[in-house]
């Protein structure tokens, strides 16, 4: 889990590099969401951070809230890089194809690089 309001960028980043360390056959990877009635909920509503109120995007795969030094949107970012980093990595490719699983891995990190690459080209054509 990454994003909580205490982390820095490099914080969620050594929690992708520690699973990458583990070496999981598979691994999930969500973003803190500050469900009401939690301590995180209290703590993200005193101190502000709470950015989007649509309950439909208060999962964890989409960033509702901000950190101390982060951006909301460097939270959903990071997110996205975390699939990204952990499924592409050569090693681990080669030993899902000879454990013929490379179809699997194949479609996460494809619905992890749509939004990602779909994000710039609308960028770009602004």
């Amino acid at each position: 889990m990454i994003g909580f309001p205490w982390e820095s960028i490099d914080d969620m980043k050594n929690t992708v590099k520690f699973a990458m360390k583990l070496n999981p056959t598979y691994a999930q990877f969500t973003v803190a969401t500050p469900y009401p009635g939690t301590p995180l909920y209290y703590q993200a509503l005193s101190d502000n951070l709470i950015e989007d109120w649509n309950w439909e995007h208060w999962t964890t795969l989409k960033a509702v809230m901000r950190g101390y030094r982060f951006t909301r949107e460097q939270a959903q970012k990071m997110l996205q890089w975390a699939y990204v980093k952990y499924y592409s990595r050569l090693g681990f490719l080669i030993h899902e194809l000879v454990h013929g699983r490379l179809g699997t891995i194949v479609s996460a990190i494809k619905n992890s690089l749509v939004p990602w690459f779909t994000e710039k080209l609308l960028r770009r054509s602004e």
